[in-house]
């Protein structure tokens, strides 16, 4: 299909394709405006993806797909436009019966970019509203029945558990639970804040990541304000010794010429000397600062490390019997991996808990390797000195081929 410019005021939006919960987001309108303006004064298409519309019995062009994108046009153009001009809207153009172009479009642009289950359940609302069964809705995402029941129901869940869910604090596992129990249910209201007050730890492990990002910068400062202040301090003590030697010249001689230059380089001196002086109280107020942002920062890191002490174990536990039937973690991110990676190095290399050395290499090999440091064949070594300390990694001897021989 080709993607047409259309009028945004030709475009119709048919009540009955919902977006999730049936109503618009003001705040997703509003951002979508200011990126389309952005991205026009910056010469850029104003929209990246394309909606999608259908021509209608009327001859109308309705929406299927885009119904916050539309939105964001026609109050861009409500506001002049880009530049005067109105902003179109760029969409993919299908006839009303043709049900197969729409649902191709639906799985590709919708369903397999959703990055959640809010963005599936809408991807699925959309072809249960134009008409499909959930019987067709599972064979046309090649899953179960089921699983489109769970989705659908998630997608109805008020905003704030949807919020829980995109911001982490809440499992999407726990939010098909949630969906499944009526709204004014008790035990619900139970488990959502159950799940808000064991939160993935992971949040604790990006925080003091950050953190430790932090002290480094503040270690950097505090190092080159050190070498400022030793500059300045040394500056100090080089024209103290010319003030010396200008007083020593000024009492020992009485002509005219060598006292002249001789007030002068006095003068000189004690006019660099002062502005010595002024260089270390700056630097020396900066060394202050700096080292007591990290202060600030140690004490910071240990309150985070002392909340995120939570045994998941129990969490789920608790949650089982709170009536929580699906209690397991989503697929972890590589960042949130590495991030995880380096707070139990950090944790157990000094210490009660300390980790021999080769376990410390092997954890500090693997990060490197996930962040491109280090090859794979310098973890496979750090890997195999942990599991088998006195293995010899060198390479295997070369073997002399046997000398040929004739018949």
């Amino acid at each position: 299909m080709k993607v047409q410019e259309l009028r945004a005021t030709d475009v119709v939006v048919n009540p009955t394709i919902k977006t999730r919960k049936g109503e618009l987001d003001q705040d997703t309108i509003d951002r979508l405006a200011l990126n389309f303006q952005e991205r026009a004064e910056n010469n850029q298409e104003p929209q990246m993806q394309p909606g999608l519309v259908r021509i209608n019995a009327a001859g109308k062009h309705e929406i299927i797909d885009g119904a916050h994108r539309h939105a964001a046009v026609m109050f861009v153009n409500e506001q002049g436009g880009i530049k005067g001009e109105p902003l179109p809207f760029l969409a993919y153009v299908v006839r009303e019966d043709d049900m197969d172009a729409i649902v191709s479009s639906i799985v590709a642009n919708e369903y397999r970019k959703a990055t959640n289950i809010f963005d599936r359940a809408e991807a699925m609302q959309k072809l249960i509203d134009l008409g499909k069964t959930q019987v067709q809705v599972a064979a046309i995402f090649s899953v179960d029945q089921a699983t489109v029941s769970q989705t659908l129901a998630a997608g109805t869940l008020e905003k704030k558990y949807v919020k829980a869910v995109l911001e982490g604090d809440m499992e999407q596992d726990a939010a098909i639970v949630l969906a499944s129990m009526p709204v004014d249910s008790a035990k619900r209201t139970e488990i959502f804040d159950l799940c808000i007050k064991h939160r993935n730890r992971i949040d604790e492990v990006m925080q003091r990541r950050e953190i430790e990002k932090a002290k480094e910068a503040a270690d950097v400062l505090i190092k080159e304000a050190k070498v400022k202040q030793d500059e300045a301090e040394a500056a100090l003590k080089a024209q103290v010794k010319v003030i010396k030697s200008a007083d020593n010249l000024l009492a020992k001689t009485k002509d005219e010429l060598e006292l002249a230059e001789g007030r002068k380089a006095k003068e000189a001196a004690m006019k660099a000397a002062k502005e010595a002086e002024k260089l270390i109280a700056a630097t020396t107020k900066a060394l202050d600062k700096a080292k007591k942002r990290k202060e600030e920062l140690t004490t910071k890191a240990a309150a985070v490390k002392q909340k995120s002490k939570v045994n998941p174990e129990e969490v789920k536990r608790q949650a089982k019997g709170a009536g929580v039937t699906s209690v397991k973690n989503a697929p972890m991110q590589r960042k949130d991996f590495i991030a995880l990676l380096q707070v139990f190095y950090e944790d157990h290399k000094t210490g009660t808990n300390l980790l021999p050395q080769s376990a410390l290499d092997l954890l500090a090999t693997l990060e490197a390797m996930l962040d491109g440091e280090k090859s794979t064949t310098q973890f496979r070594n750090a890997l195999l000195k942990f599991c088998v300390p006195d293995a010899v990694q060198a390479a295997p001897p070369k073997v002399a081929p046997k000398a040929a021989t004739t018949k």
